[in-house]
């Protein structure tokens, strides 16, 4: 299990290599909330690629909705 300090970190520094801006917010139990607004395809889902082979950090939960603008929001929880 990755301490939930670890799963924030390893969440910001993914997201950034991805060019991704996501909000990250502790979640209960034990697990870090993520919203993130107008996201590619290619962003989002490298970032949760990455997250999980570089991290060990597991994606819990995942709403994805498409904008008219083909971009994404996705919310969702992740946890180590």
């Amino acid at each position: 299990s990755v301490p939930l300090a670890e799963v924030e970190q390893a969440a910001r520094s993914a997201a950034e290599a991805a060019g991704l801006t996501v909000a990250l917010t502790v979640d209960e139990p034990g697990g870090i909330a993520f919203d993130a607004s107008g996201a590619t395809s290619a962003a989002l889902f490298g970032w949760l690629a990455s997250l999980k082979t570089e991290y060990g950090v597991e994606n819990r939960d995942l709403t994805v909705i498409e904008n008219a603008d083909a971009t994404l929001d996705a919310s969702g929880s992740l946890g180590g």
